[in-house]
């Protein structure tokens, strides 16, 4: 048997494989080669006879040992991702790289995820801890090396931003050893030593060299995290001094560090320690940091014991880029395998928020306090008003015993001119006075005790009403007409809009009674800092008392800054978690248009359902306006203001990542909760730490899977050559007789179809239609459900009221008919109602034939003028000629008197026959009807 081994045992690296083969592998077997289990010799070849011996020996991608020299202490065998064997296929002292799992914090509600919507393309994606759905953002899996995989991206490792505590959890890019062929390294901006643990940081200096052999270190600004003494500042460690007891010092601390600002960006070729010669362990167990200007490490060396060492030289090399991205798993804690006391971190909130203004309302009423206008003076009356949410000039905050207004933070309610009399007038003014909440829901005045905030109520016994009322009266001992003024009195009138707000000594609770309403706010997610990746600035709240119209600014990014920590709820609101009810809004008035100038965010009352408190974070990093779509939230360089302005795609000040994961101190226990079921916390603490020096063996290219494969199926390899049916078997399968008497040929023939290009044609083929073999995968999509604020609700109290008084209603009074008016039956009954209907039919027949003879008349006066209007006699003996026709004034004449007379008779018979239509109608009607044609009528 004379194929080549899966791995080359001769190109050893040191290293982890993954580094040497450039991909992270979650998929591996490997096994202690501690007795009695293990049944291979504790060497590089007996990793790899484990290996060999394992299922699908073909399917693996790399071999690496741990161990001190020639002492191996554990084999890994890495296969392609998701081919490793099942348990169920594995020995039983191997262990079998743990399924998929979930970080979840102590109520199992919120999970670790990636920020969701960004692509796995993305150069850095943040880390937050988000509401626990299952979806593959939120599974991770293991290296053999102790890097945490993303699930969701393959590609992407969870990441420390730097290594000071604070510091921001991303996942990136895998990062391999790419320094080892490297001279120099670009990009240098600070260089960094920490030590892991708790001691003094003492140096004599710290040279740093350019490619041009310049110390680019020496006389720049230095600092660290404290002065030991006063002649022992960072600074010493670049004055170029590299003898004597000339150096810098830190207290005794947690992580002491010691940084120097390059100043300028610099390709770096090496750095050179000195370390101090008295006390030189103290340099032991520390770090040596490459950071950019945007604080990301570049590259890191660990020093190890430096009791020893006098001067340390590292050349660009030997640095590693990979030491952010390992971790160990302790208890239910994951800390940096580079620095152990940083552990991932985050602090969530949940349930809801109430907001750190109110608004003083009336219970009785419910009414509100609020300050009369919408711009700050010098002074400000207030009154009564109708409550609406989010106005600023109704919102008030404690400040000690002082009531301050949120639209007007210099101004506090105050007593006018100091007055303790019964009725004063309360306002704003910038001197508050102090004042005391009561248990009663009143509020005293602290120097004017038993004087209460009130709703002035005008004077006791006011006059409320005037009424005048009249009397009729026809007796004769009284006159005909009196009149006399009521006038009405009230004693408690009701509360109203526009009511003054006095200082009163109280006896009608409704008057004096005051309720803090404050805000709240619930779906939401946080809290999150605001972070630029590239210059590292986060935006936050400048440092004042809150206010509504608070402006942002751009800081260096610190997690335990509360003015950089903000919610942002599921509608698009971004809230502060300094100000409660105080949102990132737009200063935007009217239509958007083009930002053609930069302009300000402010924080200011939360309104709802305005557009320009809504943002929506999109994939590329921006934060984009709900109200103007285009315009996203930047930063501007010279003032270090937060504004507005048109997105564009090459600005870097206009990313922003959405982070609440970091590196802290100590942080709350995380439960791991995996895919499959049988694995345990004790799977992933099995890759805490390195044991030794680690190798790594690449895959040996002479090696040929197919025919791997197809030795293994077929089973013709000979293990013992003693065994004559092993040999039988070989022969037989290779195409000879079993005993065929020369062995060389069949060797031969056993190499010929080793190299047979058809076994590379089937790496090739299987390799590239691998995919298909595959059952198809699915990917979880994430659902978040939309939530909308609680809208608080509490009943309101009413006062009992008084009993309402009932009066008698007076029934009407039955209709009365006219007494002249007889009815059909007191006038001739049924044949009087006969008679009338008669004389009604004949008047109605005789006004339609006089209708018809005046409109005949009418006709015929028109015909006349049809007439020849003179008459000629031819002229006979002189006499003769034409005359004017006289029977034209004949027929006109005669035409007129008759429709004269008819006209006079059309006339009296029109009337005669309304009034018998009238009387008929009236006779055929009962008591009720007239009464109902009477109403009907008018």
């Amino acid at each position: 048997d004379d194929r080549p081994p899966r791995f080359d045992l001769e190109a050893r690296s040191t290293g982890s494989c993954q580094d040497t083969l450039g991909r992270m592998s979650t998929s591996f077997v490997s096994s202690s080669t501690a007795p009695p289990n293990f049944p291979f010799h504790s060497t590089r070849t007996g990793c790899f006879k484990f290996c060999q011996s394992l299922q699908d020996y073909p399917l693996q991608i790399g071999m690496e040992v741990e161990g001190s020299g020639s002492a191996v202490t554990k084999c890994i065998c890495l296969y392609n991702n998701g081919k490793v064997p099942s348990k169920a296929l594995l020995p039983e002292y191997t262990t079998r790289s743990p399924s998929k799992f979930s970080l979840m914090d102590a109520t199992g509600k919120s999970a670790l995820g990636l920020s969701q919507g960004i692509t796995c393309t993305s150069d850095e994606i943040s880390v937050e801890f988000q509401t626990h759905n299952g979806i593959s953002h939120q599974e991770f899996q293991i290296t053999h090396d102790g890097r945490i995989v993303s699930a969701a991206c393959p590609g992407k490792v969870l990441t420390a931003a730097s290594t000071e505590a604070g510091s921001r959890l991303v996942a990136s890019s895998p990062r391999f050893n790419a320094l080892e062929s490297l001279k120099q390294l670009p990009g240098v901006a600070k260089v960094r030593v920490q030590l892991k643990g708790t001691n003094y940081l003492s140096l004599r200096e710290v040279e740093v060299f350019d490619v041009y052999g310049n110390d680019v270190a020496r006389g720049k600004s230095a600092t660290q995290s404290s002065d030991y003494r006063s002649n022992a500042v960072a600074g010493h460690a670049v004055n170029g001094i590299t003898s004597g007891d000339d150096v810098s010092h830190t207290g005794s601390e947690n992580r002491a560090w010691w940084e120097v600002d390059l100043g300028v960006i610099v390709p770096v070729q090496r750095v050179v320690i000195y370390n101090r010669v008295s006390y030189s362990d103290r340099l032991s167990n520390s770090v040596v940091s490459l950071l950019d200007n945007s604080r990301a490490v570049l590259g890191m060396y660990e020093i190890g014991d430096a009791s020893s060492l006098d001067v340390i030289t590292i050349e660009i090399a030997q640095f590693q880029v990979s030491g952010l991205q390992r971790w160990d798993f302790n208890h239910g804690n994951i800390t940096s395998a580079t620095f152990p006391n940083l552990e991932i971190s985050s602090e969530i909130q949940t349930g809801s928020l109430r907001s750190f203004y109110f608004a003083l309302e009336n219970p009785k009423s419910h009414l509100t306090m609020g300050a009369l206008g919408t711009s700050c003076q010098s002074s400000m009356s207030l009154e009564l008003q109708t409550p609406v949410f989010g106005t600023p000039n109704q919102q008030f905050y404690l400040h000690g015993d002082t009531i301050v207004s949120v639209m007007c933070p210099s101004l506090a309610i105050n007593i006018l001119n100091g007055n303790c009399q019964s009725g004063a007038i309360l306002q704003l003014s910038q001197e508050g006075d102090a004042w005391e909440f009561k248990d009663d829901q009143t509020i005293e005045s602290v120097k004017c005790r038993m004087m209460f905030i009130a709703i002035s109520n005008g004077p006791t016994g006011a006059v409320t009403s005037i009424s005048r009322h009249q009397f009729s009266s026809t007796l004769p001992v009284f006159d005909s007409s009196t009149e006399r003024d009521e006038v009405n009195y009230n004693v408690n009138p009701p509360l109203q809009v526009g009511a003054s707000i006095v200082l009163l000594n109280c006896t009608v609770d409704k008057y004096c009674s005051w309720k803090q309403r404050h805000e709240r706010f619930s779906s939401f997610e946080g809290p999150f800092s605001f972070v630029n990746p590239t210059n590292g600035f986060a935006f936050g709240v400048e440092d004042r008392a809150c206010a509504h119209g608070l402006m942002l600014k751009t800081q260096r990014d610190d997690y335990s800054n509360a003015n950089q920590q903000f919610y942002f709820g599921r509608q698009g609101f971004i809230l502060s978690t300094k100000c409660v009810g105080l949102v990132l809004t737009a200063d935007i008035e009217g239509d958007c248009g083009s930002i053609t100038s930069l302009r300000s965010l402010k924080l200011l009352t939360y309104m709802i359902g305005e557009k320009k408190m809504k943002w929506r974070l999109n994939h590329d990093g921006s934060i984009e306006s709900v109200k103007c779509p285009g315009v996203v939230i930047g930063s501007d360089s010279s003032s270090h203001a937060i504004v507005l302005a048109d997105r564009e795609t090459e600005d870097v000040n206009q990313i922003w990542r959405k982070q609440n994961v970091r590196l802290a101190d100590s942080s709350n226990d995380l439960i791991i909760h995996f895919a499959e079921p049988g694995y345990t916390l004790s799977d992933l603490q099995k890759y805490n730490g390195r044991n030794g020096d680690t190798y790594c063996y690449p895959p040996n290219p002479a090696f040929n899977r197919g025919f791997e494969n197809f030795v293994l199926n077929t089973n013709i390899f000979i293990r013992n050559a003693a065994d004559e049916d092993q040999c039988e078997h070989a022969r037989e399968e290779m195409g000879f007789e079993p005993d065929h008497p020369f062995d060389t040929e069949v060797c031969k023939q056993f190499n010929d179809f080793m190299c047979d290009p058809f076994f590379s044609g089937v790496d090739h083929v299987t390799e590239s239609l691998a995919h298909l073999a595959e059952p198809p995968q699915f990917k979880q999509v994430g659902y978040n459900e939309i939530g909308y604020n609680n809208v608080e609700y509490e009943a309101p109290a009413y006062a009992e009221d008084d009993e309402l008084p009932f009066e008698t209603i007076e029934l009407p009074k039955p209709t009365e008919l006219n007494p002249d008016v007889p009815l059909a039956s007191e006038s001739g009954g049924k044949d009087n109602l006969v008679g009338m209907q008669k004389h009604w039919l004949d008047l109605q027949n005789a006004l339609m034939v006089f209708q018809h003879t005046f409109d005949a008349l009418s006709f015929h006066y028109d015909s006349c003028d049809n007439m020849p209007n003179t008459i000629c006699i031819p002229v006979i003996m002189g006499m003769g000629g034409c005359v004017t026709n006289p029977v034209i004034y004949i027929c006109k004449g005669v035409a007129y008197t008759l429709r004269f007379y008819s006209y006079i008779i059309l006339l009296g018979l029109d009337i005669a026959y309304q009034a018998v239509d009238r009387d008929y109608e009236i006779s055929t009607l009962g008591p009720n009807e007239a009464y109902y044609g009477f109403m009907y009528s008018k």
